[in-house]
């Protein structure tokens, strides 16, 4: 299952960056959640001419019924 996340996407001339937050299983180890992060990261870098990934990793907060 993929993470809930959200994005921005800023450009310099002919650079991008890419900043990315993902909310993981709260249960998930900071092992687990840097992982999944690096993985992110280099898929963006691989698959698009992107010059920066950073990707933030949080818990995922239950909602609030």
């Amino acid at each position: 299952m993929l993470p809930n996340f959200t994005f921005t996407r800023k450009r310099f001339g002919d650079a991008v960056t890419v900043d990315v937050t993902i909310e993981v299983d709260p249960l998930m180890t900071i092992e687990q959640g840097e992982r999944i992060a690096e993985m992110i990261e280099r898929e963006l870098i691989c698959r698009f001419d992107i010059f920066d990934v950073d990707v933030q990793v949080k818990p995922k907060t239950p909602l609030l019924s």
